[in-house]
């Protein structure tokens, strides 16, 4: 393992994880009903996967955009240990339904998004 790829996904997590603090501050609708935020910052992580899947492919950059990009930055930014706490917390509060369509959700405009994203980039 070459330091080079270390420190870009250090640095793309960093900034990934500066970018989802603030606007999860910034969207904060977590009302201890449907976790907004989470979702939402998940979501425009799922659409940039697939922008930058197709991005990488289509311009033949390396492997170190990969990293950069996909592993570090998204990888900061979208965040499974939040939503698992939030779905946990869900079912301590016995949301059944919220937490079904929370984790449903989650899991189907996901990947939605990330074709999403590989589809806007095919256009251009």
């Amino acid at each position: 393992m070459q330091i080079k790829s270390v420190l870009l996904v250090f640095i793309g997590g960093g900034l990934g994880s500066i970018l989802r603090f603030i606007l999860s501050k910034c969207i904060n609708m977590n009302t201890f009903s449907f976790p907004w935020a989470t979702f939402l910052i998940n979501m425009l992580g799922c659409l940039l996967i697939g922008v930058f899947i197709e991005l990488l492919f289509r311009l033949g950059l390396s492997v170190w955009w990969k990293w950069f990009l996909i592993t570090g930055f998204c990888g900061g930014f979208t965040t499974f240990s939040t939503f698992s706490a939030e779905l946990l917390e869900l079912a301590s509060m016995q949301k059944v339904l919220i937490l079904t369509a929370y984790a449903g959700g989650s899991v189907f405009f996901g990947v939605l998004m990330a074709l999403m994203g590989i589809f806007l980039v095919k256009q251009f």
